[in-house]
């Protein structure tokens, strides 16, 4: 397996708790049983709310989908998640705070009057007040609402890893430059898959689950 260690930061005396990046998730590479779709990338886009996707276009660096709306799109057998998750990473609180207030401007100019936007302690929810006509199931997912998760992460590796199910280890992010989505994966992601298995990671556990 191609492991990818992350380097020290020169700006910060700090040392990073994840030593694995994602990996890109490839459907040909080393399966031998077929679990992913054949184009995890553009199931997935076919599949997220245009808001969503205009998000991660407009914050590329530090904006990520993960969680089960991600796993529902790429493999073959998973359930869609009822709900999208996104994640702010690599920002301190001040940057994230003017991120947000990005987020509230972008869907005020580009989707006026079309979500209901409520908030927690916990996430800046955006809900479709009135759904499109749906009759496949990826128009049906473009409905869902989504939802912005409060909370500081370093990194994308640690998104991942703070989810307690291995079958929700996975992200999606916007490449500027191919203009295409990047699903990646950390290795318990695609393990899971190939048992079809919920590993539980019991650091992480949490009762909701």
């Amino acid at each position: 397996t191609e492991i990818y260690t992350l380097s020290l930061h020169d700006a910060l005396p700090i040392f990073w708790l994840f030593q694995e990046l994602p990996h890109s998730v490839d459907p040909d590479r080393g399966f031998n049983l077929k679990v992913l779709m054949d184009h995890p990338s553009e199931k997935l886009r076919a599949q997220l709310p245009k808001a969503v996707t205009s998000l991660l276009r407009l914050l590329p660096t530090c904006l990520a989908v993960a969680g089960g709306a991600v796993l529902g799109s790429v493999s073959r057998w998973a359930e869609w998640g009822s709900d999208v998750d996104l994640f702010l990473y690599g920002l301190d609180r001040d940057a994230s705070a003017d991120a947000l207030r990005q987020i509230d401007a972008h869907i005020a100019e580009n989707y006026e009057g079309d979500y209901e936007r409520t908030s927690s302690a916990a996430a800046v929810t955006f809900t479709k007040k009135k759904h499109d006509a749906a009759s496949s199931i990826d128009e049906k997912q473009r409905n869902r609402p989504f939802q912005i998760i409060l909370g500081l992460h370093r990194s994308r590796s640690q998104i991942l890893e703070y989810f307690d199910l291995a079958p929700c280890k996975s992200l999606a992010r916007h490449d500027p430059e191919s203009e295409e989505l990047i699903v990646e994966a950390l290795p318990i992601f695609i393990n899971s898959l190939r048992r079809m298995a919920f590993h539980v990671d019991i650091m992480f556990w949490s009762p909701a689950s």
